[in-house]
């Protein structure tokens, strides 16, 4: 008897231990797909494609709802700094509790950026925290 209670409770803590590790898998998917989804717009950012960054913002964003692309880009001519480099840090806070219905999920993406002023000469550096959005599948700039 104590060997069949044995048996049993090695396979419990096998089956935890395999839905522990499926549940750290699909996390670690969507990681990635928040990774490539910063990276694309931070490229973007990086090289001055306007239409892509305004693609990659979220299509339920205040800022998509209430300027069109037309207006970002009148936006964006007034300013001079812009993106030199970036380097994505760590994504945290990956959740699926959003309070929002049109939001799958939110996660922080820590990046260091590197700002260039043209006007002044200047670059400048610091860390700020991005927050990228799952809204039908898809990861987007919140």
């Amino acid at each position: 008897m104590p060997f069949r209670a044995a048996i049993g409770f090695c396979l419990i803590v096998l089956l935890l231990g395999m839905v522990s590790a499926c549940g750290e898998n699909a996390n670690q998917k969507e990681i990635a797909a928040v990774r490539r989804a910063a990276e694309q717009y931070l490229s973007a950012e990086k090289d001055g494609n306007l239409e892509k960054v305004y693609g990659l913002l979220a299509p339920s964003s205040e800022f998509r709802r209430n300027y069109s692309y037309d207006q970002y880009r009148g936006i964006v001519a007034d300013k001079s700094v812009r993106l030199a480099d970036y380097d994505i840090r760590e994504i945290t806070g990956l959740n699926s509790e959003t309070g929002r219905p049109e939001l799958e999920m939110l996660a922080d993406v820590l990046v260091l950026v590197r700002m260039f002023d043209p006007l002044t000469g200047l670059t400048t550096e610091r860390e700020t925290v991005f927050t990228f959005v799952k809204e039908k599948g898809v990861w987007y700039k919140g």
